[in-house]
């Protein structure tokens, strides 16, 4: 049985030949990487497109623990914790999903929107590949991801059970 690991909100996971990592996504992206030949497997669960936008008050450089926050420095930290030379050798595969309309939309692109868009072109600049990607909607997701084969499950959940487990 492998151990699985929750993922929180803005923070990255990694897990070595063995292990689940999950996280519970809304209008967040989760971005899973994944490199066969080491088996190791990472996953962000990322609350904002990127850290461009940070204010001079915010410090100049983000602690270890905040790089989960944007999709920029989280996708830049999990290939680090991975392995630059992986990426250059392009063995690093890349899962993304979350990306929903959990609110009312406003004008102009949502939250979720501007996520999905921001880890797709980020991963697109990297030249990594996306082998599977399920964004948008209005619905919850459950996104997980096994050290052991790469493989990666992603559920659609109601809002009621959303609730429930964001609350534990």
């Amino acid at each position: 049985m492998s151990t699985v690991t929750t993922v929180p909100m803005g923070e990255i996971r990694m897990a070595h030949q063995a292990g689940i990592l999950r996280t519970l996504l809304g209008s967040c992206v989760g971005v899973a990487l994944y490199h066969k030949p080491t088996r190791t497997a990472t996953l962000a669960h990322v609350l904002l497109a990127d850290s461009s936008f940070r204010s001079e008050t915010e410090g100049e450089r983000l602690e270890r623990t905040q790089m989960g926050r944007y999709v920029d420095t989280a996708i830049q930290e999990m290939l680090r914790e991975i392995g630059n030379d992986a990426r250059r050798d392009g063995e690093v595969v890349a899962h993304v999903a979350g990306g929903a309309e959990m609110l009312a939309a406003g004008r102009g692109e949502s939250v979720g929107e501007q996520n999905q868009r921001a880890a797709q072109d980020f991963l697109h600049r990297l030249r990594i590949e996306v082998v599977s990607e399920d964004f948008g909607g209005s619905r919850a997701r459950r996104m997980s991801i096994d050290a052991s084969d790469g493989r990666v499950n992603i559920e659609t959940i109601d809002v009621i059970e959303f609730q429930r487990e964001s609350e534990h």
